[in-house]
């Protein structure tokens, strides 16, 4: 057996008393740790000054929607990943239980998390942060390990950007003193909209990176790029937004001649956004990449020209209007 191996079991062991865990004071990590990263790595330091052991509490395949399972490997190979850390001292799959089962039998002196499970994923920890309360323990909340510059900039795990999304949505509710029940009760009663946007249209590259150090010929940062996506940008968006907010949409806008212009069609149609994007050979499609590191922008190019249209153009547009406008409610 590798040493990885041997730094690997499950709940279900531990609860059927298959696995000696010592009676060293234990610090207790959490996560589904689909692609280790230098946050990890800090947060795995942190975490290692609050006990003799270090424990991680890897979330199981099942605890994952079907979706999340398709995104991100599988449990054994996300086990040996961390167990490959000569930080950690063992790996608990949770297998046959949560965070707070888990607890109540190693009873750990730390459990440490991520800023992000203080506020946003409160809720998902709570019985985890009861039990270690009831149990003498302290809950730490480690600061700096969620912002990273790999490729889960852009991945992600579902569950946590549908978690960050649905508390920003409730918090703005709350400020506007909006019942949630009206809301939804306005979707079922009202008829869908038809609504017309006019505005530019962009195409937003965000290229994650992990900065290697400075160059020898010159006092700049050199990178390495991990992964580039690509995104529609400006009025595009919106027009976007609405039709998936069940809206019918139809949109009027210029590009250039070129692939940008040929994406953001794709990308709309398949929303269901009827698309009036008038062909400009004059300039190309904007287009912005951004370039970031450890989740902050590093600087942004931008490819556009900003001239009038032609009196030709304007006049496509201007017909484009006068024939959609009467029909729309906005």
């Amino acid at each position: 057996m590798t040493k990885q191996t041997h730094k690997v079991t499950r709940l279900s062991s531990i609860l059927n008393q298959e696995h000696n865990l010592g009676p060293d004071s234990i610090s207790l990590c959490y996560g589904h740790f689909n692609a280790i990263h230098p946050g990890h790595l800090r947060y795995f330091q942190t975490a290692r000054k609050h006990g003799e052991k270090l424990f991680v509490a890897l979330e199981g395949d099942e605890q994952l929607s079907e979706f999340e399972r398709t995104q991100q490997f599988s449990q054994e190979e996300r086990a040996q990943a961390v167990a490959a850390l000569d930080l950690v001292d063992l790996v608990i799959i949770l297998d046959s239980g949560g965070l707070d089962v888990l607890i109540g039998s190693i009873r750990p002196s730390a459990l440490v998390f991520g800023r992000e499970f203080e506020r946003e994923r409160s809720k998902e920890i709570s019985g985890a942060v009861d039990t270690i309360k009831k149990l003498g323990g302290k809950v730490v909340y480690d600061v700096g390990e969620t912002h990273y510059a790999t490729a889960d900039l852009f991945h992600g795990s579902p569950h946590e950007l549908e978690q960050k999304r649905w508390y920003q949505f409730k918090l703005a509710l709350k400020n506007q003193r909006i019942e949630l029940d009206e809301v939804f009760n306005r979707f079922v009663e009202s008829s869908k909209p038809r609504i017309l946007v006019v505005g530019d249209t962009i195409v937003d590259r965000y290229v994650a990176c992990d900065p290697i150090g400075l160059s020898s010929e010159a006092p700049v940062v050199v990178v390495k790029e991990l992964e580039t996506r690509d995104f529609i940008g400006g009025a595009s968006i919106v027009a976007g937004h609405i039709a998936s907010l069940g809206g019918n949409c139809v949109y009027v806008s210029v590009a250039g001649r070129d692939d940008k212009a040929d994406f953001v069609k794709d990308k709309l149609s398949d929303l269901g956004v009827v698309v009036n994007l008038l062909e400009d050979v004059s300039r190309p499609t904007t287009f912005k990449i951004r370039y970031l590191i450890e989740n902050q922008k590093l600087f942004r190019v931008s490819k556009l020209k900003e001239h009038r249209l032609s009196a030709a153009l304007e006049n496509q547009v201007i017909a484009v209007l006068e024939k959609e406008a009467p029909s729309s409610n906005a």
